[in-house]
């Protein structure tokens, strides 16, 4: 091999792995960091109980940014603009908990409620059809569960 072919087969070799440590830094960069997003939960709720609302939602905000789906801390975070009279971002937050767990009635209930509250009666009937729809659902899932574990404990007894 002459001198040029192993200068390009090295030179080569080395864009690859100059590629490949750059993917590798874009995915560290991207990826979320859910251990940083626990810590400041659970500083949001400390704060939440001692009354602090402002630093209760500044860290459920950070948790929301290390971990755009985590959806407890949108739920909390709507709870408090709620309970405050933010009922925009309550909504946001709650449509938010829904569009990430298809199964959770809670936030429909409580979309159900502001929409009651502030006269939209067609929206109101829209998530209490909706929070029935996924406490149904949830009811028929437990059933199944259930059923399963019936199946499995008398094939374990038939043994």
């Amino acid at each position: 091999m002459n001198i040029f072919c192993r200068f390009f087969m090295i030179f080569g070799i080395g864009l690859i792995l100059v590629a490949f440590t750059g993917c590798e830094e874009q995915k560290t960069i991207k990826k979320k960091n859910p251990k940083n997003a626990q810590n400041y939960f659970e500083a949001a709720k400390k704060y939440d109980k001692a009354g602090d609302y402002k630093k209760a939602v500044e860290n459920y905000d950070k948790a929301i940014k290390e971990d755009k789906t985590f959806k407890s801390a949108y739920l909390w975070r709507g709870t408090i603009h709620e309970n405050h009279g933010n009922t925009e971002q309550a909504i946001k937050d709650y449509k938010k908990v829904l569009e990430l767990d298809k199964t959770d009635a809670h936030p429909a209930k409580r979309l159900a409620d502001i929409y009651y509250k502030n006269g939209d009666r067609s929206e109101a009937a829209k998530y209490d059809a909706e929070a029935a729809r996924r406490e149904a659902g949830h009811r028929e899932q437990t059933r199944s569960n259930n059923d399963q574990i019936k199946s499995q404990n008398q094939k374990a007894k038939k043994k």
